[in-house]
């Protein structure tokens, strides 16, 4: 299942990408009023949402055989998600090693009682489902690579490059943010209807955060990749959007094996899964309510 092809990749990309587009362009050149900019504006934010899919499969080299394509694909897709393709994948790649392990998984280690527990009461769900932890975690990945050189601190954490990958991870992280301001400066200046784009990239990191909860909180923090990470049943519209990383303790224990051969990996080991849950809105709801805590599986 791990031999790469351009195909797949290409098809959806394009797909993906051109939703985007055409939404985002109706968005500023024909909505008439508040009600039609705001509705497209939801929509326009669950697209944005899913470009995390492609944009992680591009940086694991999965998406395409192509290396070239896999280097367009993920700055395509990183600008849209807000991070640089060198940051996530410093940082990713350790968390790959250290899964759940409150010390060197960088997912959970700034924050390990909000990233690898589940809120306690309704409240700290509402924050977490705001989508505002995720956005500030890009926020502090962008300011601490805006300089070329890591400061004393940084340089004793595992995962922030050095040398030249630093100054890889530096420049990358200024054209990010120049293509954020470069956004607002449009809205500002010349096309106020861009503002409803940016609260779409804004308003992504609800269902991301919804999305990429599930993959690990609240389950044990040693033990097998299957039983730190969670796979999550879930409809075809999802699954499209999402790029089947839903199949998430599938992309663990095998991350060589690309997105679309998600669906085939699951179906051999769907009984071997430590935790294989019925939906996001089933795992939600029982944080929600504190149903069967800690892991709140169903």
């Amino acid at each position: 299942m791990q031999p790469r092809s351009d195909g797949p990749s290409l098809r959806r990309l394009i797909l993906h990408l051109g939703a985007i587009t055409v939404t985002s362009l109706v968005i500023v050149f024909w909505c008439r009023s508040i009600f039609e900019s705001l509705v497209l504006t939801i929509a326009l934010s669950w697209m944005l949402s899913g470009t995390f899919g492609p944009f992680h499969e591009c940086l694991h080299r999965t998406a395409f055989k192509s290396r070239s394509l896999n280097t367009v694909g993920a700055w395509l897709t990183g600008l849209l998600f807000g991070m640089a393709p060198a940051t996530y994948h410093a940082f990713h790649f350790e968390h790959h090693r250290y899964t759940q392990d409150r010390d060197r998984d960088p997912e959970i280690m700034g924050y390990p009682d909000l990233f690898s527990i589940w809120p306690s009461d309704k409240k700290s769900w509402f924050k977490l489902a705001s989508g505002m932890s995720l956005l500030r975690l890009k926020y502090l990945a962008l300011k601490l690579f805006l300089k070329p050189t890591p400061s004393p601190d940084e340089a004793n954490t595992s995962w922030i490059p050095t040398g030249d990958r630093r100054r890889t991870v530096w420049w990358q992280s200024w054209v990010i943010i120049g293509f954020w301001v470069g956004l607002v400066l449009i809205a500002v200046t010349v096309a106020p209807a861009v503002w409803w784009l940016i609260g779409a990239g804004v308003g992504a990191h609800v269902w991301q955060n919804l999305w990429i909860s599930c993959e690990h909180t609240g389950l044990p923090l040693e033990g097998t990749l299957l039983e730190r990470t969670r796979s999550v049943r879930t409809n075809r519209f999802v699954r499209w959007w999402n790029w089947n990383m839903n199949y998430h303790a599938e992309h663990h224990a095998w991350p060589g094996i690309p997105w679309h051969q998600l669906p085939d990996a699951h179906a051999q080991v769907e009984d071997d899964l430590d935790h294989w849950v019925s939906g996001y809105a089933a795992v939600h709801s029982n944080v929600y309510y504190q149903r069967n805590m800690p892991s709140a599986d169903t």
